[in-house]
């Protein structure tokens, strides 16, 4: 009885605090990507939008890096920037700074297009 009370308890233990491991990352955020710097560049109702920076960790002899402004999909409804952040993170390691733009987005079915098409020009 002993025995197999070990056994039940090392193994318990063997998928318990990897598993325990493995959502204290997840839930603190550990091995999130994040920009380099958050711009405010407008002010609409009261919230900022903010263009999410990755700058290039190359140097290019004194000349400043290309850059590139990404736009998140989502039909102006849904949808996050957070999402294109890995590809800006695989940009900005190879030398291009690269701008995820945060805009406004619809609620409850409306479409706000020239909202979202004024925040970002």
């Amino acid at each position: 009885m002993a025995k197999t009370y070990w056994y039940f308890m090392t193994v318990a233990l063997l998928v318990l605090i990897p598993l325990i491991a493995v959502l204290l990352v997840k839930k603190l955020g550990l091995l999130e990507i994040r920009p380099d710097e958050q711009i405010a560049y407008k002010v609409f109702e009261g919230q900022k939008r903010l263009l999410h920076s990755f700058k290039a960790k190359t140097d290019r002899l004194g000349s400043p890096p290309p850059a590139m402004l990404l736009f998140h999909g989502g039909a102006w409804q849904y949808g996050s920037g957070k999402k294109l952040y890995p590809q800006c993170r695989f940009f900005a390691e190879n030398g291009l700074t690269c701008f995820v733009v945060q805009y406004r987005l619809g609620s409850r079915g409306v479409v706000d297009v020239p909202g979202a098409v004024e925040d970002a020009s």
